[in-house]
């Protein structure tokens, strides 16, 4: 009867740190703009996701390096959203040095999702990065 409660209790903890808004799906949360900034050593980056109902997303992004800017080259591609794993298919695209397109997929692991933030780890390291909900520009 105690373990039981005790896994009961571990199990109610575990589904709490993947929290979401009463009434919303975790894939309803997802949509939306989402920034993550880092700042190291005086260099700063900042990363926006545009994850859109329709399944598809934008990843653009802004590197400042010693008073220099420079954006990314924004990133087009699908997603889904199976339970915690978020799956990130990029469209083919052609790099600066004109080798061929290549298409990519990258698996991530959501470890929190509420309708202000998003955290998300990768699959192969678990570094997480925490993303924050911004307004639409």
């Amino acid at each position: 009867m105690r373990a039981s409660i005790v896994l009961a209790l571990v199990a109610s903890a575990l589904m709490s740190s993947c929290a979401h808004l009463p009434g919303q799906q975790p894939r309803e949360l997802l949509v939306g703009q989402w920034q993550h900034k880092a700042k190291v050593l005086g260099d700063s980056k900042t990363s926006v996701w545009v994850f859109a109902s329709d399944g598809s997303f934008t990843l653009t992004g802004l590197a400042k390096t010693r008073g220099m800017s420079a954006a990314y080259v924004p990133e087009l591609g699908t997603w889904t959203l199976n339970a915690s794993t978020l799956e990130l298919r990029y469209l083919p695209s052609t790099s600066p040095d004109g080798t061929p397109p290549v298409a990519r997929t990258e698996t991530r692991r959501i470890v929190k999702l509420t309708d202000e933030e998003f955290v998300t780890a990768d699959a192969k390291y678990g570094i997480e990065l925490a993303y924050r909900r911004v307004a639409p520009q």
